[in-house]
């Protein structure tokens, strides 16, 4: 494992930021926003004339023919078997731990995909985290990592919209509102290879951290497979090789590393985060339980990281207790202990709530299609029509059945 040091916060991607400067030479700028336009709204990559784009295509994928199909199965097995709870702690832990990195934080924050407008509410975070959470069902569902499959595609559109932002950061700033020059001595490159390698341990280690931090078991052999997977992932987006750690120990490592490099209070980190919990609290049914975004993220990052990025302190019995019971029933979920039927109903029900809350807020009033392959919703019990009608239910007895629902 090499060492992060400061340069890498001055190393870019030189595949995809030279595909962006080709295009501009050659068609213009406006001709950019058209290309990431047609890229995000299809499915597939649509007809390309441009050579260099062509080529970027290519390049990004060439190393795909020699992999370790087997450990690729094995890690988006786990990611079949964990989904929901992987998901939930990418939300409540990876996240708000990648705000901590004010300096990361700055371009989320910058290129206003999260705070757009406050007249939009939760809107532009819904956005982005819906396609955040698409991108990983892509990349991570059973052949998602198949030559030109639907996840190497994500990948690759991810990559060169990172090198968009880093031009139009660096190239195209103006100053005014929301406008200001970037500062690479301060900031390091926008995106660079040490923000990059942050990001993708957040999908990879930071998640298996937060299940194991609940109590769920994971072997050395999900954690080397699951890590493989995504390595495979951070190689398509642009991180170099040489700096991906090669086992989950040497990841553990060097995230606790960066993190503790670059964790430092900031406006964007606080606002992230806040806009993180606020979105939490929409999904999460009733006005009981608003305390818990906060209390579960301060309890899966630790206090410090939890105070760096601005996480109110609920030390009340009623927060305790809540955190306790997550954690006995990923635990139960996870060994499959033979409980009574209420417990074991309400275990199989909360690993899919935070995602079936996420889908039931997206849908309303949402355009953006969200796509969950038939096999997964089967499998982690995700509603085809989302509503919050038996969000959580016991089995029926003497006739009766206990319901927590949430209206519309």
């Amino acid at each position: 494992m090499n060492n992060v040091d400061m340069d890498l916060r001055l190393q870019k991607d030189p595949l995809a930021d030279e595909t962006i400067r080709l295009i501009i030479e050659e068609e213009g700028i406006d001709r950019v926003n058209q290309i990431l336009v047609e890229l995000i709204s299809s499915k597939e990559i649509p007809e390309i004339k441009n050579i260099s784009l062509q080529n970027y295509f290519m390049e990004s994928q060439k190393f795909i023919h020699d992999l370790d199909d087997d450990l690729i199965k094995q890690g988006q097995d786990f990611f079949e078997k964990h989904g929901p709870g992987l998901s939930a702690m990418l939300l409540c832990k990876s996240l708000p731990a990648t705000y901590a990195c004010a300096n990361g934080a700055e371009v989320v924050y910058r290129t206003g995909q999260f705070m757009a407008s406050k007249n939009q509410g939760l809107a532009p975070f819904t956005k982005r985290l819906m396609e955040t959470a698409q991108f990983v069902i892509n990349v991570m569902s059973e052949g998602g990592l198949n030559k030109s499959s639907k996840g190497i595609i994500s990948a690759q559109k991810v990559r060169l919209m990172h090198a968009a932002i880093r031009y139009y950061l660096q190239k195209n700033h103006k100053k005014g509102h929301n406008h200001h020059v970037w500062d690479t001595e301060k900031l390091g490159e926008p995106i660079n290879q040490e923000d990059m390698l942050g990001t993708l341990l957040s999908f990879s280690v930071f998640p298996i951290q937060g299940l194991e931090k609940l109590g769920v078991t994971v072997s050395d052999e999900e954690k080397k497979a699951y890590l493989y997977t995504w390595t495979v992932v951070g190689k398509v987006l642009g991180v170099h090789p040489d700096i991906i750690p090669a086992t989950f120990e040497e990841g553990e490592i060097l995230g606790k590393k960066i993190l503790d490099e670059q964790k430092a209070p900031s406006e964007a980190g606080h606002k992230l985060t806040e806009a993180c919990v606020e979105f939490l609290k929409a999904v999460i049914p009733g006005e009981e339980f608003d305390g818990f975004p906060e209390a579960f993220m301060r309890f899966l990052l630790g206090d410090d990281l939890a105070d760096v990025v601005g996480l109110d302190k609920h030390s009340s019995a009623k927060s305790t207790l809540v955190i306790k019971a997550v954690c006995k029933v990923f635990q139960i979920a996870d060994h499959q202990k033979d409980e009574s039927k209420l417990i074991c109903a309400i275990s199989e029900r909360f690993n899919m709530l935070i995602l079936q809350g996420v889908l039931n807020y997206f849908y309303k009033g949402q355009s953006v299609e969200f796509t969950i392959p038939p096999s997964l919703r089967k499998k982690w019990k995700i509603d085809n029509q989302p509503t919050w009608k038996e969000i959580i239910s016991s089995p029926s007895l003497f006739n009766f059945r206990l319901s927590l629902q949430k209206h519309n």
